[in-house]
């Protein structure tokens, strides 16, 4: 067995492959994080090629990982990359920059890089252009996530049978309105008043302390819907989304989405947006929906757009609610919980493509087997 030493600060999802001791398998940004990523992403910083690399020496293992950063280290090393502009704090500027581009380039050429692995197609396939060229070990793995032992086929299908429908929606506080948390809300009410003769319930599981005063009361007002803080342990999650039918995802500015994964663990059918990643998971009319985002972050080809990506306060933060994607998320819901014939058939798809295929241990194990091959 190889001995990896992580010299960032592992995201959660990383102890489940790694064994890395982190308290909560849900990391929340921390103060000092977010100014210094404001900075980096600020224009005139920017263009100076500003971004952080990491020192690491004298550990006591073979080789060292790192998460979304580049090091400056004695032995190998491999980077887990979420999405490429990731390396240079998400800037725009920077990645486009002469001094960031030429910044990059020394990165990249370092012999101690020895593999990028990217979480996910959409971050391959577009690391070249956003990056430039690397001539080390390139590939593609998807984060491990442990099989949810509360659910089985036969509970999913006993699940699909209740007559209360219930619904999931996660976000962190301060990405709640970017991820579409008012148009779940509202997309709920109409749910319930159009179809007064179905149970259902939605479960928001959020930042309680970085939302609205206003949110937190309207939610509170629903005696239907479950408000619960943004610090449960895993196996807290894993047995909330085991008690639950759907996860509603309809984010404007996720890499990734390890919630989905989360919830395909436990036999869950996705209402998600397009997405950057998300229709690798999201099979649409397999084992969820897929449906258009308020705003897209990443264009079609998975590049950031712009127009958004640097007016984010005008765009994915912007309170105003989108009829259309209300619409779109209330028509999903409203067909799962009508055909329960449907929810169940894209429930077991969920559960058998996150334990059956690419998001299975074996699978997983085996090309971390090969990245190590490379890098020792």
């Amino acid at each position: 067995m190889i001995n990896v030493y992580f010299a960032t600060k592992a995201r959660g999802f990383l102890r489940h492959f790694f064994n890395i001791n982190i308290e909560n398998s849900y990391e929340i940004n921390k103060k000092k994080n977010i100014i210094l990523s404001k900075l980096a992403k600020n224009k005139f910083i920017s263009k100076f090629g500003y971004f952080k690399i990491i020192k690491i020496e004298n550990k006591d293992c073979d080789i060292y990982g790192s998460y979304n950063r580049f090091l400056k280290a004695n032995k190998n090393y491999f980077i887990y990359l979420e999405n490429p502009t990731a390396l240079y704090h998400y800037s725009l500027f920077c990645g486009k920059s002469i001094l960031g581009k030429k910044r990059i380039k020394k990165c990249l050429l370092d012999p101690k890089l020895k593999a990028i692995i990217c979480m996910s197609n959409a971050c391959k396939n577009t690391f070249i252009e956003l990056c430039g060229d690397y001539n080390g070990y390139l590939t593609q793995i998807y984060p491990y996530v442990p099989d949810n032992k509360m659910v089985n086929e036969i509970n999913i299908k006993n699940r699909c049978n209740e007559n209360n429908l219930k619904i999931l929606f996660i976000a962190q506080g301060e990405r709640f309105v970017s991820k579409g948390g008012l148009e779940v809300i509202e997309a709920y009410k109409r749910l319930k008043e159009k179809n007064e003769n179905k149970k259902t319930s939605l479960t928001i599981v959020t930042s309680i302390h970085d939302i609205s005063n206003k949110l937190t009361n309207q939610i509170l007002e629903d005696k239907d819907i479950s408000f619960i803080n943004f610090d449960l342990s895993f196996s807290e999650m894993e047995k909330l989304y085991a008690n639950h039918h759907i996860l509603v995802q309809p984010s404007s500015d996720d890499s990734f989405g390890l919630t989905i994964i989360e919830a395909m663990k436990a036999g869950l059918a996705i209402i998600s947006s397009k997405l950057y990643a998300f229709p690798e998971m999201v099979e649409d009319g397999i084992n969820g929906y897929l449906i258009e985002p308020k705003y897209w972050l990443f264009d079609k080809n998975n590049m950031p757009n712009p127009l958004v990506w640097n007016n984010r306060k005008k765009t994915i933060y912007n309170e105003n609610l989108s009829e259309q994607l209300i619409i779109s998320i209330y028509e999903k819901m409203r067909l799962l919980q009508n055909n329960n014939l449907i929810l169940q058939n894209m429930s077991i798809s969920s559960y058998k493509k996150a334990t059956q295929g690419k998001l299975c241990f074996e699978y997983i194990q085996n090309q971390w087997q090969q990245v190590y091959e490379v890098v020792k």
